[in-house]
């Protein structure tokens, strides 16, 4: 029953990351991250609902309210991280001795894409635009 609502709840958040941008501001919550990494990262295969989670507190103890926010940092690093991808492509602690050939194509999961923009570009302090509201220290 829970799994059937929420994955509801996900369906009619998707809608709206669909649509052109609105004004008003989206929660961030695992359901609207879910339905965001879904329907933005839709060509990749996606994380289950543990793996999000995480990547929600690593969010939120960023200082991120909304998903206005993920989303805006998102289009402004995208380009940035797709270079990173194709020059630096994920592989396993097993494929360290893979040649560099083998593991071109390879592609981050939603949750990887948007850890590693939030990491190496917003928690080093290189992000554009910072989240709306500053983290209370």
């Amino acid at each position: 029953m829970f799994f059937k609502s929420q994955q509801a709840a996900i369906a009619e958040i998707s809608e709206t990351f669909e649509q052109p941008k609105q004004d008003g501001i989206q929660e961030l919550n695992l359901d609207s991250l879910s339905a965001y990494l879904q329907t933005r990262f839709s060509d990749r295969k996606q994380s289950n609902a543990h793996a999000i989670s995480e990547l929600l507190n690593e969010f939120r103890s960023a200082g991120f309210k909304s998903m206005n926010e993920v989303q805006r940092m998102v289009d402004e690093n995208l380009e940035w991280f797709l270079r990173r991808e194709q020059a630096s492509p994920p592989g396993s602690p097993d494929t360290r001795n893979e040649k560099e050939a083998d593991r071109r194509g390879r592609r981050f999961a939603p949750v990887g894409v948007l850890r590693i923009i939030l990491n190496e570009k917003y928690l080093e302090g290189q992000l554009k635009t910072p989240p709306l509201r500053k983290r209370r220290r």
